[in-house]
């Protein structure tokens, strides 16, 4: 929910981009982002009725005594290439950077 955040309020899913697993809206002159994803992603969406964007988590079953793990990202982006800032975020290995921390 991004009500809390003036610039990124509007009621509207014209400023969202969504295109899994990343969830990215901006506000009113294109020129500020927020993004965010999940691996594993069961989808992205937004709601027109509220000021919200979302990359929803997929969890694995999850036994007890037993730990699973999902991989997130949050950013902030300031430019007008929001489709290279993704391809960017892409090739970082934050799907896997905490494998070894059992």
């Amino acid at each position: 929910m991004l009500k809390g955040a003036p610039p990124l309020s509007a009621i509207t899913n014209a400023n969202n981009l969504l295109s899994l697993p990343y969830a990215a809206r901006h506000d009113k002159g294109g020129q500020r982002w927020v993004i965010t994803g999940w691996e594993p992603c069961q989808g992205v969406w937004g709601n027109d009725r509220c000021p919200c964007v979302h990359s929803d988590p997929r969890f694995p079953d999850c036994e007890p005594q037993e730990t699973v793990r999902l991989r997130g990202w949050l950013s902030f982006y300031q430019g007008n290439d929001i489709r290279s800032e993704l391809r960017r975020i892409d090739n970082l290995p934050w799907r896997t950077a905490l494998d070894d921390d059992s």
